[in-house]
């Protein structure tokens, strides 16, 4: 309760609580309790959660940021963006405040600047001896109608045979292809079967996801905010998009969506760094045969196109975050 929260801060001198992204948890009580502990000078800081906090100030706009005494997003040019977007929709002191979101990086990903292949593979159970193709299994966006979700995801349909072409695709390279999924993922039995592997969600620190990209020579699979961890972690990439982005994608969102991860030099579309195939339309299966025939895409970034839309990852995000937190008490 709102009346414990304030007592617990007093008791134990609680200055500041840290919260992950813009939207207090859970969703009412946590608002409730934020507003008790801060009329008695307790400070609220939010950290980044991907560009999360983003997409929440688009759509609430002002009010998302006007209760937070810190907000941070991960890098100075995706906050530059929404700012931009936000002026028209919501007004120029809703820009403003937008412009005021500290960028910090991303502090998820500071373990990896201590993380190698041959630690992260003996941490999952891998073997050294192949290479390994990491595959995103298929999470539903919130917005996607579900009689589109069926069309993609039924036997026989655009993500079973994304997923044949992974097999290929490893199998060409005498590679192990392992499926990292989440709980929230629907996997079914007609796709499941084709992975050597299969990873969930098992530890937070270093999250299993930062040891799935550095164990793995390749990543792929549904286009999603794994990039950035793969991104970070210098590997190659080919992602697949079963859907147009505004079938499921916020309108508030969306130009940003196409700006960080669609266009030229986007999180999903890198220079032959990160390949993007569109599984829906026309011409998709032979879009995908080629993939699946082809040799490994390789490429380069530089490191002003790498910590673009993601911020410096140097390991130093979470000390830059709680420097800004001390600047508040």
């Amino acid at each position: 309760s709102p009346a414990a929260a304030v007592a617990t801060c007093k008791s134990f001198g609680i200055r500041a609580i840290i919260a992950l992204g813009l939207e207090p948890r859970p969703a009412g009580g946590g608002a409730a309790v934020m507003a008790a502990t801060r009329t008695t000078g307790v400070k609220w800081a939010a950290a980044p959660c991907i560009h999360e906090e983003l997409l929440y100030v688009l759509e609430q706009g002002p009010k998302a940021l006007a209760v937070w005494d810190l907000a941070a997003t991960m890098s100075g040019a995706s906050r530059d963006l929404a700012a931009e977007l936000a002026a028209p929709r919501w007004g120029a002191d809703c820009a403003q405040l937008i412009r005021r979101m500290v960028p910090t990086g991303f502090p998820e990903l500071d373990p990896l600047v201590g993380m190698n292949q041959e630690a992260s593979r003996v941490a999952l159970g891998f073997p050294q001896s192949k290479p390994i193709v990491l595959f995103n299994t298929a999470p539903r966006p919130h917005g996607l109608s579900r009689w589109e979700w069926i069309k993609w995801m039924r036997p026989g349909g655009p993500y079973a045979a994304t997923v044949k072409a992974a097999r290929h695709f490893a199998d060409r390279h005498g590679a192990l292809l392992v499926a990292k999924s989440r709980g929230k993922h629907p996997d079914y039995r007609w796709t499941m079967r084709h992975f050597d592997y299969v990873i969930g969600d098992g530890t937070w620190y270093p999250y299993t996801t930062l040891d799935a990209v550095m164990a793995a020579d390749h990543v792929c699979g549904v286009a999603s905010a794994l990039a950035i961890e793969a991104r970070a972690a210098w590997r190659p990439q080919t992602w697949f998009l079963g859907y147009p982005p505004e079938s499921y994608e916020h309108s508030a969102f969306l130009p940003m969506r196409e700006a960080m991860y669609l266009a030229p030099n986007g999180l999903w579309n890198s220079r032959g760094f990160s390949n993007l195939i569109l599984v829906y339309g026309t011409g998709w299966r032979d879009a995908l045969a080629r993939w699946a025939d082809q040799l490994r895409p390789a490429g380069f970034l530089s490191v002003l196109d790498a910590h673009l839309w993601t911020g410096p990852i140097d390991g130093k995000a979470s000390a830059r975050f709680l420097d800004a937190v001390k600047a508040i008490l």
